[in-house]
């Protein structure tokens, strides 16, 4: 049981891990923005102090953005979750394909019948693969090699 907790730890703490991140920067993102519109050309002189306070107190600037219904906090914060929650399932997905069942398997690869086998990979005629494999190889070379198999 406990380690079924910490494997389900293992798999959530990245998740978390990123979405606090992206969280942090929808605070830099919002609070740069609406000191953007709030100094307009006096930005310059008063962006660093902005920045350093959003820096310093994301939780605090990232809850009273939602409490003022900031719409670019709302959108940024559920684009977050989505693009996370769209990972997840996806590697879940990707790990699923490779779980194997009790059959003789390998992945997601099957071991194919002898009708398999005669369809896909035998197109082409004994006479057909004899005549490409001889046009593959260098002449010149085989002479070469047999005249010295023969010195």
């Amino acid at each position: 049981m406990e380690n079924k907790g910490i494997s389900i730890a293992k798999k959530i703490i990245p998740y978390l891990i990123g979405l606090l991140a992206g969280l942090y920067l929808v605070v830099l993102v919002t609070g740069s923005l609406m000191g953007l519109s709030q100094y307009k050309l006096d930005l310059p002189e008063h962006f660093t102090p902005i920045i350093k306070d959003l820096a310093l107190h994301p939780i605090k600037h990232y809850l009273t953005y939602l409490q003022d219904k900031n719409p670019l906090t709302i959108i940024l914060s559920i684009a977050i979750v989505l693009y996370l929650a769209y990972f997840a399932l996806k590697r879940s997905k990707k790990n699923s394909n490779w779980e194997t069942a009790d059959t003789d398997t390998h992945g997601s690869a099957t071991w194919g019948s002898a009708r398999d086998l005669l369809t896909q990979y035998f197109k082409i005629s004994p006479k057909d693969l004899s005549d490409n494999f001889n046009n593959g190889l260098n002449q010149d070379t085989i002479k070469s090699l047999q005249e010295k198999r023969d010195n």
